[in-house]
């Protein structure tokens, strides 16, 4: 009798990680049934103790498993979810959120045909509580949106991007750069220089000589970088007035950013 043949195909990556999360996750939710009635059977002082002696957990840990488990007993789907475990204990952990329905909707569909990573699944989260918020706009709409500081302009910045439905974020950040833009200028009574980028005309909106900044600006080489445009606002003055903080990074400045739908498009081939 001749000997099986064997296959020289390897699995996935992907899919071995899938499998080893579904491993997990069925057995958050047996242990932490479990715990649910250890719990109801000890008396009064003794839980922690029988934790910290039979396994050395907090009670912490220990609630992690059970509102684990008390999700999944109120929301059949979760059970059945492709998503790494951790993302069932932060739902767990939010048990009474008016938005989990929707979310847990939203992660069985994007889980549908295989498992999912934890920064996929906490993209899936936010896009569907900002569209809760927002409206069914496409992902990269929805972060424009979102990254909105609460200024003046920012309410008509969002109407615009709402009725364009950006579909990049490249498309959706020329829509808000517009809006800043016309802004500032609004406050300089003046065009500004084309090579002006985001960050630097937030630096442009708090300074008091407005008028020796623009002369600055216009006559100096361009393009400027931000040092340069930072130290004709704050340094080149005097310093008769201590200079704000520097603008904090935008989300798509971030480089921990979780990736976007269109971004992805080229792994999920693989």
């Amino acid at each position: 009798m001749s000997a099986p043949i064997k296959s020289n195909t390897k699995r996935d990556l992907a899919d071995i990680a899938g499998d080893i999360h579904s491993l997990e996750r069925r057995s958050v939710f047996d242990i932490g049934k479990l715990l649910i009635e250890a719990h109801d059977a000890c008396t009064h002082g003794e839980w922690g103790d029988w934790l910290d002696r039979e396994f050395d957990w907090s009670d912490d840990t220990a609630a992690r498993y059970m509102d684990a488990t008390r999700l999944a007993d109120r929301f059949r789907t979760v059970r059945n979810l492709k998503v790494p475990k951790r993302i069932i204990y932060d739902l767990g952990d939010d048990i009474e959120a008016a938005d989990l329905p929707a979310i847990i909707e939203a992660l069985a569909e994007a889980s549908k045909s295989k498992s999912i990573s934890v920064t996929r699944a906490e993209e899936v989260i936010n896009l569907t509580r900002l569209r809760i918020e927002h409206g069914d706009y496409p992902p990269a709409t929805l972060f424009a949106i979102d990254d909105l500081a609460n200024t003046e302009w920012a309410a008509q910045a969002a109407a615009n991007l709402k009725k364009a439905r950006p579909e990049t974020d490249e498309q959706a950040e020329r829509i808000v750069h517009a809006h800043h833009r016309a802004h500032v200028e609004a406050l300089y009574d003046s065009p500004l220089p084309d090579w002006l980028d985001s960050k630097m005309l937030v630096v442009l909106e708090d300074v008091g000589d407005r008028k020796r900044v623009l002369q600055q600006l216009n006559t100096a080489p361009a393009p400027l970088d931000f040092d340069q445009v930072w130290n004709i606002a704050y340094l080149d003055d005097g310093g008769a007035d201590e200079p704000p903080p520097r603008p904090a990074p935008k989300r798509a400045d971030i480089a921990a950013r979780p990736r976007r739908a269109q971004d992805r498009s080229a792994q999920d081939q693989h």
